[in-house]
């Protein structure tokens, strides 16, 4: 068991049916997909920098979205 498949298996336990935004790589959307669940970010926005003032002021979170997994070990900064 991994962490990946322990925050899939948590949420799916849960009955979560919203969307997740993933900070990480592809091993936990991997789980979330093969336990029903849709998500986005994870490696398609690996890499990416921010600033914070300019995230919280300007940044819109899908509706859909309910949760927010990270399962990185640092986040980007610029």
């Amino acid at each position: 068991m991994n962490s990946s498949f322990a925050a899939a298996l948590y949420l799916s336990r849960l009955g979560f049916k919203k969307k997740v935004y993933v900070i990480g790589q592809d091993g936990i959307t991997d789980e979330l997909k093969e336990v029903g669940i849709e998500s986005y970010g994870g490696a398609a926005d690996s890499g990416k920098s921010f600033e914070y003032e300019k995230f919280a002021k300007e940044w819109k979170l899908d509706p859909e979205v309910q949760s927010t997994i990270n399962l990185t070990s640092r986040l980007a900064q610029s």
